[in-house]
């Protein structure tokens, strides 16, 4: 489970908002008016609507979890499931006690987990939960705790990329301990490198492992390294 940003969870609050916040947009391309909404990032000034749009794309690549069923929920759901993200809704009551949203929400490319173990497949990426469910059920503090430790994880391993591409660059350059590394490696350091630059001058590390944290998620490391060495596979 990843901590959704404040700004992102604002958009969540309900189909209605989306609707209306999207319907407000000026068309692509065109310029946006002097009084557009704005935030204000670590890299620099960016448009409220960039960020829904990088938030959105994000969720394309996970697998999103609603806890609770109910007027929010059910309006995040659709919407999330029209944008072919993969999403499912956990709820405690069963298809008796919900009736026809039920088979409303399946049409619609929503997943359901109904009934008294309705937490067992807790196990999606993102995790949103409706106001009406307890902060504090044991299923979702481990779901915490996870995410916590997915986060770590992924940023050791873009920090160990990152420190592995710099030193072969260095040893290139100083060409003292010879600069041949393995085909897998090099193929791998090739890929990092298209997103994240050599640090010949001091800058912000935070872009470059978000962006490497982003490259390892996406599993595209792993196909290199697969079809480099096929017994991986």
């Amino acid at each position: 489970m990843e901590k959704i940003p404040a700004w992102a969870l604002l958009f969540l609050l309900g189909q209605s908002i989306i609707k209306m916040y999207a319907e407000a947009l000026p068309p692509p391309g065109s310029r946006c008016p002097e009084n557009s909404v704005i935030l204000l990032g670590k890299t620099g000034v960016l448009r409220m609507e960039q960020r829904v749009t990088d938030f959105f794309e994000m969720l394309r690549t996970r697998k999103v979890g609603l806890v609770g069923f109910g007027v929010t929920n059910n309006g995040i759901a659709r919407m999330l499931a029209a944008k072919g993200i993969h999403v499912t809704i956990h709820d405690r009551q069963d298809r008796k006690e919900l009736g026809e949203i039920c088979q409303e929400m399946e049409e619609a490319g929503v997943s359901l987990s109904l009934g008294y173990n309705y937490l067992r497949t807790l196990e999606e990426d993102v995790i949103f939960r409706a106001p009406g469910v307890p902060f504090d059920l044991p299923e979702l503090t481990a779901a915490r705790k996870a995410g916590t430790i997915l986060q770590n994880t992924l940023s050791v391993l873009a920090l160990e990329l990152l420190t592995a591409c710099q030193a072969v660059d260095i040893r290139r350059r100083v060409n003292s301990h010879g600069t041949g590394i393995s085909p897998v490696h090099e193929a791998l350091y090739q890929r990092v490198r298209q997103d994240v630059a050599f640090y010949d001058v001091d800058r912000e590390i935070w872009p470059d492992v978000r962006a490497v944290e982003k490259l390892v998620r996406s599993g595209e490391l792993l196909e290199i390294a697969e079809e480099k060495v096929p017994a991986l596979a």
